[in-house]
């Protein structure tokens, strides 16, 4: 092996990474080290618990919170330090593992992530395959030390400022409370409710009423089996008071006499 142990003409020409460069190496991390013209020297390696990588002629060499770019020019100076006349190094991450999240709750695909640089929590939800439902309202940022970030999914994913996910975050998407409607309206079903809806906005939500609609007698189903009526023509009409809903109400559209 050309040049090895000649410390007199030692000088580092310099290391190549490639990947994100934000991304820092940890355990379990699968890393391709090249050692340019020595075979030898090169190959794949995993990060160990310990966080080193085992290498040829120069052993443990810590790897921990460093990027590739570091990486590399740490190995390329272990090696020049007695081994190597010139030695060029790359290091490529070859399999992302240290830098795990978890995404739970309503979301496409639960279970572990792993980040491979900086990755935004959207970024994150959409790797898990997004929403699983269209009612998801809000996101909980669980961080490693416990403290817990909440944001409304939609404010979330149009805001210019990225939040970015970090190792060891749970990503929990939650779904809002909704209502239920039936009958004479165009889309039946549930019907995501926001602070202070009231029934004609939920009506407006489900597409309107379709042309057989009763909508002097809407009723109003609650969860404890009370029952309210509301005739919306009249509260179009000003004179008379909309009525605003509570989680699990049901709304039910009555056909009309024609």
């Amino acid at each position: 092996m050309a040049g090895r142990r000649r410390a007199s003409m030692l000088l580092v020409l310099g290391a190549v990474a490639a990947g994100p460069a934000e991304y820092r190496i940890g355990p379990g991390d699968g890393l391709r080290v090249d050692v340019y013209d020595e075979g030898e020297l090169s190959g794949e390696v995993d990060v160990s618990e310990g966080c080193t990588v085992s290498l040829p002629l120069v052993g443990e060499v810590p790897t921990c919170g460093l990027t590739a770019t570091e990486l590399a020019t740490a190995i390329t100076s272990a090696y020049a330090d007695g081994y190597l006349v010139q030695p060029s190094v790359s290091v490529f991450v070859t399999r992302h593992r240290s830098q795990r999240v978890d995404v739970l709750g309503a979301v496409g695909k639960r279970g572990p992530l792993f980040l491979e640089g900086d990755t935004s929590v959207v970024e994150v939800i959409s790797m898990a395959g997004g929403p699983s439902a269209d009612n998801v309202v809000s996101v909980d940022v669980i961080r490693r030390d416990g403290t817990k970030e909440a944001y409304d999914l939609k404010k979330l994913m149009s805001s210019p400022e990225r939040v970015l996910a970090q190792a060891g975050d749970r990503i929990v998407l939650r779904p809002g409370e909704v209502v239920y409607i039936e009958g004479q309206i165009k889309r039946a079903g549930t019907v995501t409710l926001h602070e202070a809806m009231t029934v004609t906005q939920v009506l407006a939500s489900a597409g309107g009423p379709d042309l057989y609609a009763n909508l002097k007698r809407v009723l109003v189903r609650r969860a404890d089996g009370s029952r309210l009526r509301v005739n919306v023509l009249r509260v179009h009409r000003g004179v008379e008071e909309d009525i605003v809903l509570q989680p699990d109400d049901h709304i039910i559209i009555p056909r009309g006499i024609f």
